[in-house]
């Protein structure tokens, strides 16, 4: 059987890996095959052209799609796979280039991100990377993107960049509070330094058969994160000027820590929904949808934005039946016609599993798979508008409950494609991120 198989007893517990991004660690991988070919289709493709050979107006397929909305979210179906980094490197350039989306809001660390652009001018491109993004993302594939970033930060027209996850995605957010409240409290410090050992253990103390783990990790966590919003609001006035940091700078400090609560004080009897699913993974959204909104609102309030994140963060719709609003239903409930969603998927290859270091073969050859179908659509990237098609006989597929790959999700998840995203771009060859 697919992936449901080969992932065993680890099928309950996958979905929140998306929650556990943050402990990513990059050594040799072992390389296992999963064969989806339950019904094999030969398909080729000829034209198919690598995402750094692609220049700008070839993306011109996005325009119509894309014009008067005010945020276009790019989705991705792994966390694994450097040509998605490299295609959706290009489409942000062409995005900002040519149609004069000014923003990029990644999916990173609200606190890591925010305060690392605050400090744009003094970080090469390398260490804006390196103190923003979680561990999959600081890759040779996405060189390129901070490239860019840190290039047109030096110009009249910048490509500002922001995040938006309640989580940390570097260690930049922890070294600022370290060195903050040492300074105040050595013990504070050091206890959070300590609770975040917790912090990592609460995910997967949520199906633990004794109730112990959750709530010792969980307290142990939200005690230190209140010791240490204390010492900032208590020495809000002074802080700024004793460290030199900015109003705003010392503002997504203490926000920062301000959602560490928020996404963690769930008790144990409430931590599940729907039956078996963490509620964590609700809350995280939700928070994110509230950092976005705050950020569309507030310091972005006049400009045009692009979301990266994973597919199941900008879906419109959900998977496997399940009807609980994540962030990008929460975005288009919100901004209606302004919001636009793109999911991205690959046909075969191989992608990386975080979670186990390993490196995952594919081949979504199955007829009956929406990676299949897309293949048929020889346009750039096999990229289709879901918006302007029509349910006829050969289209069928777009309309109605298909299969899909997504690792992070649990490996096969079912959807209404037209439902879930606006359009969808479907490589044919996949590989893992250069580390």
């Amino acid at each position: 059987m697919f992936l449901n198989s080969y992932l065993g007893g680890m099928k309950a517990i996958i979905p929140y890996m998306l929650l556990l991004s943050f402990v990513l660690l990059f050594n040799s991988c072992t390389r296992k095959k999963i064969n989806a070919s339950r019904a094999i289709g030969s398909v080729k493709d000829e034209s198919e052209q690598s995402a750094k050979s692609m220049s700008n107006h070839e993306f011109s397929f996005l325009d119509d799609l894309v014009k008067g909305k005010r945020i276009v979210a790019v989705g991705e179906s792994s966390h694994g796979i450097g040509e998605f980094y490299s295609l959706k490197t290009e489409m942000v350039k062409y995005l900002h280039q040519e149609l004069g989306y000014q923003v990029l809001a990644m999916e990173g660390g609200y606190g890591d991100i925010n305060l690392a652009w605050e400090q744009v001018d003094a970080l090469d491109a390398k260490s804006l990377r390196d103190k923003t993004v979680f561990g999959n993302f600081k890759c040779e594939e996405v060189e390129p993107l901070f490239e860019y970033i840190k290039g047109q930060s030096l110009t009249n027209d910048p490509l500002f960049y922001t995040g938006y996850d309640c989580q940390t995605s570097s260690d930049l957010l922890a070294d600022f509070l370290d060195t903050i409240v040492s300074s105040y409290n050595p013990a504070v410090a050091d206890s959070l330094t300590a609770a975040f050992g917790s912090y990592y253990q609460i995910y997967p103390s949520v199906y633990h058969p004794d109730s112990t783990l959750y709530i010792y990790h969980t307290q142990r966590f939200l005690k230190a994160v209140s010791d240490v919003k204390h010492i900032l609001d208590q020495n809000a006035e002074s802080i700024p000027s004793r460290f030199q940091l900015s109003d705003k700078e010392f503002n997504i400090i203490n926000k920062s820590v301000g959602l560490f609560h928020k996404a963690i004080d769930i008790p144990y009897a409430d931590r599940l929904y729907n039956g078996n699913n963490f509620k964590g993974i609700l809350i995280r959204d939700q928070l994110m949808f509230q950092n976005l909104k705050w950020l569309l609102e507030n310091p972005y309030n006049q400009q045009k934005i692009i979301l990266w994140a994973h597919n199941a963060h900008i879906q419109e719709a959900g998977i496997n039946g399940d009807s609980s609003k994540l962030m990008g239903q929460l975005l288009a409930d919100e901004y209606g016609d302004d919001y636009v969603s793109i999911g991205l998927f690959a046909y075969q290859g191989r992608m990386y599993q975080h979670w186990t270091r390993d490196t995952v073969s594919f081949e979504n050859s199955d007829t009956s798979f929406f990676e299949y179908q897309m293949m048929k659509y020889k346009k750039p990237y096999h990229f289709i508008d879901f918006t302007s098609s029509r349910d006829l006989d050969d289209n069928q597929w777009m309309f109605n409950e298909i299969t899909a790959l997504e690792l992070e999700n649990g490996g096969e998840v079912r959807f209404i494609p037209a439902d879930r995203f606006d359009a969808a771009i479907c490589i044919k060859e996949a590989d893992v991120p250069t580390f």
